[in-house]
């Protein structure tokens, strides 16, 4: 009754994992498109994530029973990680990983501005356009300097970046719709 989740070993584990290999994707993304072109380097994240789920699901021989389930997974996952990812490899040609990583910050922001077109019935609040304005003026704390020291050279990549938190954000909200 009393116990707690991360007490068990297995969770602790899988919880380093996940942090090594998210925290690290950024650092290794500014790595490739450095030798690699950006979308191929996002093809093959993308490909080798595929065919690690596909051989996951052989093994387990699921069978698809209804295809509205699958097709409604592929969009969330076309905005939650393939188109995003396009934009995310593309823009770190040009920007920072650290940069990059912090841009990433800006998709629950993202989230609040697009809920309500998403889901008519969720409105804006004072409350959520204070924390926007909040986030922003963080942000842009935080990335001004790196930001201003040379802008035409980052606005493009820049832009790539905060394309690929819009995304994000509209696959979280597909998620939560679905």
């Amino acid at each position: 009754q009393g116990t707690h989740t991360m007490s068990n070993p297995l969770h602790i584990v899988s919880f380093l994992l996940i942090a090594l290999f998210w925290g690290g994707s950024f650092f290794s993304i500014g790595i490739a498109v450095q030798h690699w072109p950006p979308f191929f380097s996002a093809f093959c994240r993308v490909f080798t994530a595929f065919i690690i789920i596909t051989v996951y699901l052989l093994a387990k021989t699921k069978k698809i029973k209804r295809p509205k389930p699958w097709l409604q997974a592929m969009g969330t996952g076309a905005f939650s990680m393939g188109i995003p990812w396009l934009f995310l490899f593309w823009g770190e040609k040009h920007v920072q990983p650290a940069l990059a990583a912090i841009l990433n910050s800006t998709v629950p922001i993202f989230t609040v501005l697009l809920t309500p077109l998403l889901t008519p019935a969720d409105k804006l609040s004072w409350n959520k356009w204070a924390g926007v304005l909040l986030g922003f003026a963080g942000v842009a704390v935080i990335c001004g300097p790196e930001i201003s020291a040379d802008l035409s050279l980052h606005l493009l990549g820049l832009g790539a970046i905060l394309v690929m938190a819009v995304c994000y954000a509209i696959g979280l909200l597909w998620m939560r719709r679905i």
